[in-house]
């Protein structure tokens, strides 16, 4: 074999035999057989520089005299891996985790090239080692596709030390639709494929190009860290001359760009491996991106800033939200009984809330946009805001100004751009005309905000996640971010009272009453609506078990008071007393506040706890004769960043009385605040496990 060719495949090895092809001018080379059937396929064209590679059977023909010899080769093929991979098997092993990440990311590169008219070219190199068997998800390639977004290009490489390369193609990529839906984005495919017989020690990499055009465009989010630790990854974006660029980054601290004339560079290298982060939602992963705005700011289209980009939507979502004759039909005959606005507007928040489904499918231009208004009362299901554009198109049949709302349920700090991933909910605004008082809490400045997602709030309210974040009105006019309204404590206030008797070592019964207001009181009413009083009775029989197992529910009534609710019930289980020598150790706090679990030193991003609140636990537990607390019975009292707790015991014979009064403030813990995080933790622990001796009369 010519050592040209060696070097071009040196897999075929020295041994390998040649035959000349007639009419080429080039060689084609067969290795020997072997019993274990290696694949192989050299491919050296005259005139072709770049090597292919496909996923049907390729059969290869072999001139050897007279004699015609056809060999097929199984996908992946063996090739080798690009220039851009060199250096790479040579680097130390990054440094891990708890989490025993699955594969490190040595390289993630994306460019993006930005055109005029809402196109755009992304080119993307990945490459990664894999440190347990297959490499988990991020080790197989996955993209989304649709109409405005195509993969144009894409080769895969498994290099393995000691072996030659495999590789995949575009052709050995599986798709497959996301949904059959008619009418539902069902024009969205899932591409993917991969290695799965990747063990520890694999390079990894891919290499591949999308193009997008429409909407989605000037939005780039690029991928900088998901979980596994990440030795470098580069991400630039280039624009049209004279265009803008807003950045800014989620999940981390900002990194400045290096810009060339109208390229924007950002570099980001060694990065840890990601860890959950404590008290978030989920897994408690927060992905790190970089978002970009690109704008032409000497054109009157686009968006440049908040304004822009609420006009923005509002265009988007104004066909979905005008009454049909349908929906003007259907309001009609809900509202046959309303009188007042407030009337009119629980009604129709009420239908939407639970007559239709919550489904959520947000791919493609669903991501932003409602489907009419029509198929989502015809189907009786749609997401956050297909349910708010049919709950607008309802209010404007009566009459009202309504508008769809962009908002936040994870509470991150806003971006300092008006990116739309700054948003991942969508609720409802309208102008009552009206100032009933049972609106005030949900309103400010003229609007009154209503979530038709949330099951257990009504219209007067807004979730308690809500409360205090960022929204943006979709306005024609524009709009800049709105505060949301913060409700005051009482409105997320509940009180629970035990009566109950103690017996030594023959178990404990007590009278339980939970009294709910506000929110709590819609929640407590929408757990009515849903289930069965068996249902409730063993929620509270869960509840109740973390602190006493054992315990037993019974005789449980809910009746609703119209400004709160009443559940009372009957407990009974194992004593709550235990013996220690000549007395009797009793851990009053039955329900113990909620452990906020705090594991690490440092957060990247803020805790937030939602609306204030208050909740108040008063236990009365009847002492047998002859016994009483010794001088263990004390008060408590502390107060953090976020929260504030009171403990007050008292002593009259033969009643024990405990009351426990915890008070959320609603704040943000951020990373500075963590240490004072600790500590609120420690005080509603020490609550928690207060411990009352009691011991015999003199």
């Amino acid at each position: 074999m010519p050592a040209e060719c060696r070097a071009q495949w040196p897999f075929l090895g020295r041994g390998a035999k040649s035959t000349r092809v007639p009419g080429c001018g080039r060689c084609r080379y067969q290795a020997e057989a072997r019993k274990d059937r290696v694949d192989w396929q050299a491919d050296h064209m005259a005139g072709q520089k770049s090597q292919r590679a496909a996923s049907r059977r390729l059969s290869l023909v072999i001139w050897t005299g007279s004699a015609l010899a056809v060999v097929f080769c199984s996908s992946p093929k063996a090739l080798s891996a690009p220039k851009w991979v060199e250096g790479y098997g040579d680097v130390p092993a990054l440094p891990t985790c708890e989490a025993a990440p699955e594969v490190e990311i040595l390289l993630r590169e994306e460019e993006v090239k930005i055109q005029r008219e809402n196109r755009s070219e992304i080119r993307i190199r990945h490459l990664l080692r894999v440190l347990r068997d297959n490499g988990g998800p991020e080790a197989q390639f996955s993209e989304a596709v649709d109409r405005s977004r195509h993969l144009k290009k894409f080769k895969g490489w498994r290099i393995r030390p000691g072996e030659r390369d495999r590789v995949l193609t575009k052709k050995d990529l599986f798709e497959g639709n996301l949904t059959n839906t008619p009418g539902y984005y069902e024009d969205i495919r899932h591409v993917g494929g991969g290695f799965q017989d990747a063990v520890p020690g694999d390079l990894i990499a891919y290499e591949y190009a999308l193009s997008l055009e429409g909407w989605g465009v000037p939005f780039s989010s690029s991928l900088v860290q998901s979980r596994a630790p990440v030795l470098e990854s580069r991400i630039s974006i280039s624009l049209p001359e004279a265009w803008n660029l807003d950045s800014a980054v989620s999940g981390m601290a900002s990194v400045e760009a290096r810009r060339h004339k109208q390229t924007w560079t950002w570099t980001f290298n060694d990065l840890g491996c990601l860890q959950a982060e404590a008290m978030d939602r989920g897994d408690g992963l927060r992905p790190k991106y970089l978002h970009a705005l690109a704008y032409d700011p000497n054109s009157s289209e686009g968006v440049k800033d908040w304004r822009t980009l609420s006009a923005w939507m509002a265009a988007l979502h104004r066909e979905r939200t005008q009454p049909t004759a349908a929906i003007q039909e259907l309001t009609n005959g809900l509202l046959a009984d309303a009188v007042t606005p407030f009337d009119t507007v629980s009604v129709i928040g009420a239908f939407v809330r639970d007559e239709v489904r919550y489904v959520a499918l947000e791919v493609g231009i669903g991501r932003i946009q409602p489907r009419k208004p029509d198929a989502t009362y015809a189907s009786r299901y749609g997401d956050c805001k297909d349910k708010s554009a049919l709950m607008v198109a309802m209010l404007q049949a009566t009459g009202l100004e309504a508008r769809t709302v962009l908002a936040n349920v994870q509470r991150g700090p806003t971006l300092g751009v008006a990116h739309i991933s700054n948003f991942d909910h969508c609720i409802v605004g309208f102008r009552p005309g009206s100032g009933d008082l049972r609106l005030a809490p949900a309103t400010r400045e003229g609007w009154t905000y209503f979530d038709p997602t949330d099951n257990s709030t009504a219209v007067g309210a807004i979730p308690r996640a809500l409360q205090g974040t960022d929204a943006l009105v979709c306005d024609p006019l524009g709009s800049d971010l709105v505060e949301l309204p913060l409700a005051a404590p009482a409105t997320f206030m509940s009180r629970l009272e035990w009566v109950g008797d103690l017996s030594l070592g023959k178990g404990a019964r007590a009278r339980v009453r939970q009294v709910s207001f506000g929110n709590r009181a819609q929640y407590a009413r929408y757990l009515l609506r849903s289930q069965a009083i068996s249902g409730l009775k063993d929620l509270w029989g869960k509840h109740l078990s973390n602190q006493w197992p054992g315990v037993e529910v019974d005789s449980l009534r809910v009746s609703d008071q119209g400004d709160s609710v009443i559940t009372d019930f009957v407990v009974g289980g194992p004593s709550l007393l235990r013996e220690v020598g000549n007395s009797w150790l009793l851990k009053p706090h039955v329900m113990g506040p909620w452990k906020r679990r705090l594991v690490e030193e440092e957060r990247r991003t803020p805790i937030y706890f939602g609306a204030p609140q208050v909740e108040e636990f008063r236990y009365r537990w009847r002492v047998p004769e002859g016994w009483e607390p010794d001088e263990s019975l004390a008060d408590f009292r502390a107060e953090s960043i976020a929260t504030m707790v009171d403990s007050k015991a008292t002593w009259e014979a033969p009643w024990l009385t405990l009351i426990v009064r915890t008070t959320t403030t609603g704040e943000c813990i951020a990373a500075v605040d963590y240490l004072r995080a600790q500590a609120m933790e420690r005080d509603l622990l020490a609550v928690g496990s207060q411990t009352i001796v009691l011991g015999r009369k003199p």
